[in-house]
């Protein structure tokens, strides 16, 4: 078996662990708690007179569930983060290991696919200087810290799946090429879904015009973004692996 083969289809196994389809509903979870919590309130406070225990009950039940909510609302920021981060890093290691499969079989056939694989190798760079780790703690603690810099995280988060995407894309597009110039069946995939390009600065307005109501649908897309395209990766990843497994070597 070739070592590339071999290493393809580990990395390729890795997107159990590394692509983490996260619940649609649990960035909204904070929000429910401390809305929840603060229902739980109302009739305390009415009854604060008649019932005084009830009225500390009730503070008690909103610190305790925005307490938790807090803790749910840093797991979640944290998450987006290092799915990223696990997902850019698996795919880098990825590509490695196709542009060595691709190379051999082209070598075998006189080069037939060599230009193609230079493209491939042009974007893989490019995606090994753009898609470097962030760190999830210190933008957790950053945020928690400056909650303004929440709009980064939320910007850089969109963005670089945004980008991703794109040139994923052309890679995808470059490597159908090699597989034709190599005689292969091609990776008959097309996206039902494509991250497009969000505006932070008309994002950012809507939020403090709605007054946060608009960061609801924010969040939705940090959220939705990613599994989308990690649903779509394991279509046409195991696609790939199967077309590269059952080329001769």
């Amino acid at each position: 078996m070739s070592e590339y083969l071999s290493a393809l289809r580990h990395h390729s196994w890795r997107r159990v662990d590394t692509d983490y389809i996260m619940p649609i509903w649990l960035p909204f979870l904070p929000s429910v708690l401390v809305l929840v919590g603060m229902l739980a309130l109302i009739p305390a406070i009415l009854m604060w007179r008649r019932a005084p225990l009830g009225f500390l009950g009730g503070i008690s039940a909103l610190i305790g569930l925005t307490a938790l909510g807090m803790v749910i609302g840093i797991y979640v920021i944290y998450k987006w983060i290092k799915r990223r981060n696990d997902h850019f890093s698996r795919q880098i290691m990825l590509m490695r290991s196709v542009i060595g499969v691709l190379r051999e079989l082209s070598r075998m056939r006189g080069g037939v696919a060599d230009a193609e694989i230079a493209l491939l190798e042009r974007d893989l760079r490019e995606a090994e200087l753009e898609e470097v780790e962030k760190s999830a703690i210190l933008w957790v603690i950053l945020t928690l810290v400056i909650g303004i810099i929440w709009y980064y995280v939320a910007h850089f988060l969109n963005e670089d799946f945004h980008k991703h995407e794109m040139r994923e894309d052309r890679m995808l597009s470059s490597i159908n090429r090699a597989l034709e110039a190599l005689g292969l069946p091609r990776v008959e995939f097309y996206r039902t879904y494509s991250i497009p390009a969000r505006n932070t600065i008309l994002y950012i307005i809507l939020t403090l015009v709605t007054m946060g109501i608009f960061g609801l649908y924010w969040m939705y897309t940090l959220t939705k973004d990613p599994n989308e395209h990690f649903i779509a990766h394991s279509i046409w990843e195991g696609q790939l692996v199967g077309i590269l497994e059952r080329a001769p070597l």
